[in-house]
């Protein structure tokens, strides 16, 4: 059988349940009015698309999750 490459199909819009789970996450790890700025200032952001490889490389983690 053939390697297909699929591409994944991504919602042109973020749903509003993103923002409120941002918050969520945020609020842990920020004071609330900073994390209610931080949600402020995704939601006017640009989208900026990179290759998972890319993130990984920039989180200095493997993709398996493993140090080497």
């Amino acid at each position: 059988m053939a390697k297909t490459s699929r591409q994944p199909a991504w919602l042109s819009q973020v749903e509003t349940d993103n923002f409120a789970a941002a918050k969520s996450y945020l609020s842990l790890i920020y004071a609330p009015p900073k994390s209610t700025k931080l949600v402020a200032a995704l939601r006017i952001a640009k989208f900026t698309e990179f290759k998972a490889k890319d993130i990984f490389r920039a989180s200095q983690l493997s993709p398996l999750g493993l140090r080497l």
